[in-house]
This record gives structure tokens, C-alpha cells and sequence, in this order.
């Protein structure tokens, strides 16, 4: 998979808030090179050039103000810091929605559009579409944080709706509060024009599924279990292994 510049402004923004010293471009080039480790033509050096196509468009992260613009960072001194915006950006869910585009398919243009999100609304925005008019459905980590609370049960835990599984009877303290959010209709099949919805509303398309079964429900493509099926899965399996 080729990179967009778009794709880089996460894992640039992480590592700026890793480092409170800020960082040089080439700093830069250097740790998202380790991280992402490019291939294919972002991997080949430009013509008459040091830089590989996916080096230069991590500098221009700085050409182009991607990250200033936005307010992301600052740029002093040959030096990138992060702002309390780009720190609060990291934290939005954007991430998770830029890899759930990379999984389903999404070509390069696609994506370019998947970057620009107000988490601040107290309405729940599930999806909208891009200047390109190709729609791109975004998961929202407000919503996400809504369904976590409200997925906890009398007992305080979080179970997953398919087999029950709760991370922090299994993980101790490192697993509470942890569970994945399966969207019953999956993000690339809204036809819906930036449909905004109140939290009651849309929390009723959402379910807490463990990693296992989330991977299960989403492994054809072609087919994705409903929960009804999920459940019938795990039942069955659960009274062979008993037998």
C-alpha cells in the first residue's frame, strides 16, 4: 500500500507528542520510516533525488503547513512541537479511522478526505462524504467512549455480545475498560450524506464484540456475520467442546 501524505500526519503527531524536545523533519522521515516501513514505489528513490517518494512526502508535512494549518503543531527553528490540539487530535479515533479505510479497500483518493472531523458536537456524526463526492464512512471516538459506558453491565464490565469474553476478568487492571466496537452496518456501506445522530440513536448500531469474534464477524468480506449468527457460532462451539 502506497502512503498519502494524509496517512502520515498521525504517526507523525505521535511522534512529536513522544518527544517533548520536538523534532527535525529528518527526524521525522527517520522514525515513520522504521514505523510504517514503506514498500513498493514509496520505497523508490525520486529521480535525481536522496529522497524516496515516501520521504518526501513526509516533508511535505512541513512544504505544504499540513501540520501548522491545522494547528497540529508548530514549526520553530527547523523544529516541529506538538500543540495541545495535535495532542488532542491523536486522541480522536482518526487513527483507528484511517486503518479501518486501509482494511476495507480504500484507494489512495478515498483517503485523502477521511482527515477532517469535529469530535466537539455533542450530535454523533457516523459518517460523511468527501469533497470528491466519494463517501467515507468515519468511526467517531465520542461514540466509541459513549458505547463503552454504555455497554457496561450492573457489575461494571464489559462483555463482549458474542461469547461473553471481558478482558479484565482475563488481563487483570490492564484489560479493564477494553473492548472492541463492532458497527452492525459496516462503514463503506452507509449511503447516508453526513448523517448526524443523537447518542441514544446511534448507539443502537453499535455492540461490544472481543477481538476474536470482532475478526470472525469481518472475515469475508463479502459476508459479515450478524450478531444473531455470531452467537449461534459460539454456541455451537461451546457445546461440541463441552460433549
Amino acid at each position: 500500500m502506497a502512503y498519502t501524505e494524509p496517512d502520515l500526519v498521525i504517526p507523525a503527531l505521535e511522534a512529536l507528542r513522544e518527544s517533548p524536545k520536538g523534532l527535525r523533519t529528518e527526524d521525522l522521515i527517520r522514525i515513520l520510516t522504521e514505523r510504517l516501513e514503506p514498500t513498493g514505489r514509496d520505497s523508490e528513490i525520486l529521480a535525481g533525488r536522496r529522497d524516496t517518494y515516501f520521504s518526501q512526502k513526509v516533508r511535505n508535512l512541513k512544504s505544504h503547513n499540513t501540520l501548522e494549518r491545522h494547528e497540529l503543531a508548530t514549526y520553530d527553528d527547523g523544529v516541529f512541537h506538538i500543540t495541545e490540539k495535535g495532542k488532542q487530535y491523536t486522541l480522536s479515533g482518526i487513527g483507528e479511522v484511517a486503518q479501518a479505510l486501509q482494511d476495507q479497500g480504500f484507494s489512495e483518493d478515498e483517503r485523502k478526505d477521511a482527515y477532517e472531523q469535529d469530535y466537539g458536537d455533542i450530535l454523533v456524526e457516523e459518517g460523511r462524504v468527501s469533497y470528491r463526492n466519494q463517501r467515507i464512512r468515519q468511526r467517531s471516538r465520542l461514540l466509541t467512549e459513549m458505547a463503552r459506558k454504555k455497554f457496561l453491565d450492573n457489575h461494571g464490565k464489559l462483555r463482549c455480545a458474542g461469547c461473553g469474553f471481558d478482558f479484565e476478568e482475563q488481563y487483570d487492571g490492564r484489560g479493564k475498560g477494553y473492548i472492541e466496537i463492532h458497527h452492525l452496518k459496516p462503514i463503506h456501506e452507509h449511503d447516508i450524506e453526513g448523517e448526524k445522530q443523537v447518542a441514544e440513536k446511534a448507539l443502537k448500531k453499535l455492540v461490544p464484540l472481543c477481538s476474536n469474534c470482532h475478526r470472525m464477524v469481518h472475515r469475508d468480506r463479502d459476508y459479515l456475520l450478524s450478531l444473531e449468527e455470531l452467537r449461534i457460532l459460539v454456541q455451537q462451539s461451546t457445546k461440541r467442546n463441552s460433549s
